[in-house]
């Protein structure tokens, strides 16, 4: 069930919506540093070359929708990824 509240719900749409727009105000040029202030501020360290990877491929995949759609979606992913939900 927590899961599907993350997908679904409201609050977590526009919290990823207010990340998405954090980072490009923080970082309005740069993909790769706009992408490590992301991982900074969800979970606390910088991402891995992997994960890199993975978040430049989710924001390539933008095409019609624009990128500002794509940092959303991206946003929305880390949020609800387990690292962010759950605690070590």
């Amino acid at each position: 069930p927590q899961a599907l509240f993350l997908l679904n719900h409201d609050f977590a749409l526009a919290q990823a919506k207010e990340l998405a727009k954090r980072l490009t105000r923080e970082i309005p040029t740069d993909e790769t540093a706009r992408i490590h202030r992301a991982y900074q501020l969800l979970f606390a360290r910088p991402a891995r070359a992997e994960e890199m990877k993975i978040c430049q491929q989710i924001l390539g995949q933008a095409g019609k929708r624009g990128t500002d759609r794509a940092w959303l979606d991206l946003a929305h992913v880390l949020l609800c990824s387990n690292e962010f939900v759950f605690l070590d």
